[in-house]
């Protein structure tokens, strides 16, 4: 019987009905529905192509993400599901995760999704006012949340994530109460809360990087941190990643695989994929729609352009992957630093990579927990820590460090 080797799915669906206003994702509204349809033929033609690649693999967590995956009909996503089938071996207990927007979650999506295997929603609500969601930018309301949200639960996903944003422009402690409120009251089974960050190429950056001042302060912030943090505990959400909170055994695993740093490939305009060895891979896929179609359905630029923007690829040093490792594992406040996988995988213990001054540095501020037993040995964030989290990443940047 064959062994594979444990490998992560990324799928990407470069479309939305609008561009949110705080979003640098590679998304974009489509010039017509031809597009759409000559993307998904590329993105199945990508798909078979990576699984004659990757036959040593099987996968144990796929996601389909974006842009907005649920803007494509019940029989694109079909489409796509079945080429994935087809090009892969699937193991048996698979997350298979797709990410919805409220405005185009219907019920027959919803049917076909279940159908095509996937057992998992993420679903934006980011705010319950109104008139918070068009400053935003977002193509829904609140009601039309609630109603995808029910549809969701009628047809049977047993596992559903909600994203929610907080330190957005005019929105008060109140404000974010409730949308925190009302989330509880339905219990997801995973919520994601995520701070406002201005990111360059959005319109919030344009309005907004000079002028702070129009944003919530950090008093307010800190208020509806700690607002969030009190009921995530009360109502039985465990806060397993920085910004991330589930119920018991109900962790994003696609997600994990991320922050553990775990093989993953991703496939469509612009994905990443990163195979962890010595030497590391990355490669990230061209991020210009046309040359993307193009290439992987062999069609002809009718104006014979060179294509330029093709596949990069990159042999990431041990230096980077340590600093990475330690970053991201930092995140996962229940998790963190497998001290034992760090030896395993750059053949230093941690403390000859960073300085041990700098690790009792935080130990003895109360920043960071060290644990160490006869089988495993971890450094994690406190609960102090966390709330100073970007302080103590900083440190564990060689460059910085040395």
């Amino acid at each position: 019987m064959q062994e594979f080797k444990s490998l992560g799915l990324y799928v990407h669906i470069p479309f939305c009905q609008s561009k949110c206003f705080y979003c640098d994702f590679l998304s974009s509204k489509p010039e017509c529905s031809q597009v759409v349809d000559h993307y998904v033929e590329a993105l199945c033609q990508d798909i078979m192509q990576n699984g004659e690649r990757l036959k040593q693999y099987q996968l144990d967590t796929i996601y389909i993400g974006g842009g907005t995956p649920s803007f494509l009909t019940a029989f694109q996503m079909t489409k796509i599901c079945d080429a994935i089938r087809q090009a892969f071996v699937i193991a048996t207990q698979v997350e298979w995760t797709i990410e919805c927007n409220p405005n185009s979650t219907t019920k027959e999506k919803l049917c076909s999704y279940q159908q095509n295997g996937i057992n998992r929603i993420s679903i934006g609500l980011q705010a319950k006012q109104d008139q918070l969601l068009r400053l935003l930018g977002r193509p829904h309301s609140y009601v039309q949340f609630q109603q995808a949200y029910e549809q969701i639960k009628e047809v049977g996903f047993q596992h559903v994530n909600v994203d929610i944003m907080y330190g957005l422009p005019e929105q008060s402690v109140l404000d974010f109460c409730q949308t925190v409120d009302v989330l509880c009251a339905l219990a997801p089974e995973h919520i994601s809360a995520y701070s406002l960050i201005l990111e360059e190429n959005t319109k919030f950056y344009q309005e907004y990087a000079n002028h702070p001042e129009l944003l919530p302060d950090l008093d307010n912030i800190l208020q509806m941190e700690k607002y969030l943090f009190k009921q995530m505990k009360q109502h039985g959400y465990h806060r397993y990643e920085i910004s991330n909170f589930a119920k018991a055994g109900c962790q994003a695993k696609h997600n994990l695989r991320y922050w553990r740093l775990q093989d993953y490939v991703g496939i469509g305009l612009g994905a990443a994929s990163c195979f962890f060895g010595n030497p590391g891979l990355r490669s990230y896929e061209c991020s210009q729609l046309s040359t993307y179609i193009q290439r992987h359905t062999n069609q002809k630029d009718p104006k014979n352009k060179i294509l330029l923007d093709t596949k990069k690829e990159e042999v990431t040093s041990l230096k980077s992957f340590a600093e990475e490792y330690c970053f991201l594992g930092l995140r996962m406040l229940e998790e963190g630093i497998d001290c034992q996988r760090f030896f395993d995988l750059f053949g230093k213990k941690i403390d000859e990579v960073f300085p041990r001054k700098m690790l009792q540095k935080h130990i003895q501020n109360g920043l960071l927990e060290e644990r160490i037993t006869a089988t495993q040995h971890r450094l994690r964030l406190t609960e102090k820590g966390a709330d100073v989290a970007n302080y103590v990443m900083a440190d564990f940047l060689l460059d910085a460090s040395s």
